[in-house]
């Protein structure tokens, strides 16, 4: 009886040993994850770093004055080429968008009121023959 037990104490023992060696092997190899990850954060804020400041240089108003008078023909804007509102040419009348589908108001018997504003208005005033 004796014998038995301490062959399951020892069994026991070595399956201890056993499952505390995996769980050690199992938080050294996460931790290295941990670090291999931490390490790539650290570089892709560094990447985002250097495209921001890259950023901002390519974006400076004087680059981009040097760069405008250099390749595009823009001239100052004269006090002549200014309008009036006056001088705008006035909208176009609203169309019904649904009058092209319809085939223009009235068709198919259907009558539409003089100035639908929804196609809730078209909806309700129109009659099934």
């Amino acid at each position: 009886m004796i014998r038995l037990l301490n062959i399951l104490a020892i069994t026991a023992l070595i399956l201890s040993a056993g499952f505390a060696y995996s769980i050690k092997y199992e938080t050294l190899r996460q931790h290295e994850e941990k670090q291999a990850l931490q390490e790539s954060v650290r570089a892709e804020r560094e990447t985002i770093s250097t495209l921001n400041a890259e950023w901002a240089m390519l974006n400076s108003p004087e680059r981009l004055q040097r760069l405008a008078d250099k390749y595009l023909s823009v001239q100052q804007l004269d006090v002549r080429q200014l309008a009036r509102t006056a001088d705008l040419a006035p909208r176009p009348e609203k169309h019904n968008s649904l009058e092209g589908i319809m085939g223009g108001p009235g068709a198919g018997g259907a009558t539409t009121p003089a100035n639908p504003t929804s196609l809730y208005d078209l909806m309700r005033n129109t009659t099934t023959p």
